[in-house]
C-alpha cells in the first residue's frame, strides 16, 4: 500500500513525537522529605530506583564523627533540622531542587556531609562520572576501594539500559566508594560541603536531572 510523503512524515513525526514522550516520562524523577532524609525516585533500574539521600551531618574539625540532628518533618517538602551544637538547618524541596539553608553553625564545625547507597546491581554494567566527564564502569571485584575522591558539580550514575540520574550543585568534594562506609554493604556515594570554601553563604542547592549514557 502506497502512503502519501506527507502522511509518511506526519506518522514519522508522530512516533519520535511518542519516543521522546514515553523517555522524558520514564526518566521523571521525584522528592519526598522523610525522617531518614530525602527518597528520590527515579526510573534507574538499580533496585527500585529509589535512593535515600541521607539527612545532612555537621562535621566538626578532622574528627570523623558527625554531628546529627533531632528531625522534623514539616510536611512532604519540608525539614527543619536542629542540631545538639545549636545550629540549624532547613531542608525544602521545588520540583527537582532540594535548597538546604543553615544557621547558627559553630566555629567548629568545617563541613556538612549528605550522601546515600547504591545497590548491588551498580557491579551489573552500570557506570559513573563526575564533573562531567566520560562514564566508568563500576568494577566487577568486591574489594573496598574508593572509586572518586575530589571536587566537583556534577555527579552521575546511569544503569545498563542507559537511563541515568545526575546530582549537580556547588563545587563540593564528592567520595564514591566500593562497599561504603560502615554499615552500607555496597557502594557509597557521599559529598561534602566544605563551608570555608563558600565564606558568607548560608544557603546551598543540589538538582537532580535524568541522564542517560551507554
Amino acid at each position: 500500500m502506497h502512503i502519501p510523503h506527507l502522511l509518511q512524515k506526519s506518522l514519522l513525526t508522530g512516533v519520535l513525537s511518542l519516543s521522546f514522550l514515553a523517555s522524558t516520562v520514564a526518566q521523571e524523577i521525584s522528592l519526598l522529605a522523610s525522617e531518614t532524609g530525602i527518597i528520590i525516585g527515579t526510573s534507574l533500574a538499580l533496585g527500585d530506583g529509589q535512593f535515600t539521600m541521607s539527612i545532612p551531618s555537621i562535621i566538626n574539625q578532622d574528627i570523623w564523627k558527625p554531628v546529627k540532628p533531632e528531625v522534623k518533618v514539616i510536611d512532604d517538602n519540608n525539614l527543619i533540622l536542629n542540631y545538639p551544637n545549636g545550629a540549624e538547618i532547613k531542608v525544602s524541596i521545588a520540583g527537582t531542587k532540594i535548597a538546604l539553608s543553615y544557621a547558627n553553625i559553630p566555629a567548629e564545625a568545617t563541613r556538612i556531609l549528605m550522601g546515600f547507597s547504591i545497590n548491588r546491581e551498580a557491579y551489573q554494567g552500570s557506570k559513573f562520572s563526575f564533573k562531567e566527564d566520560a562514564l566508568t564502569p563500576f568494577p566487577e571485584e568486591d574489594t573496598r576501594r574508593i572509586l572518586f575522591e575530589g571536587k566537583a558539580k556534577v555527579f552521575t550514575i546511569v544503569d545498563p539500559a542507559g537511563v541515568g540520574l545526575a546530582i549537580s550543585g556547588p563545587d563540593r568534594k564528592h567520595t564514591l566508594t566500593n562497599k561504603g562506609p560502615e554499615g552500607w554493604s555496597q557502594f557509597g556515594y557521599m559529598f561534602s560541603y566544605v563551608l570555608a570554601d563558600h565564606p558568607g553563604q548560608s544557603e546551598f542547592s543540589l538538582e537532580f536531572s535524568p541522564a542517560s549514557g551507554r
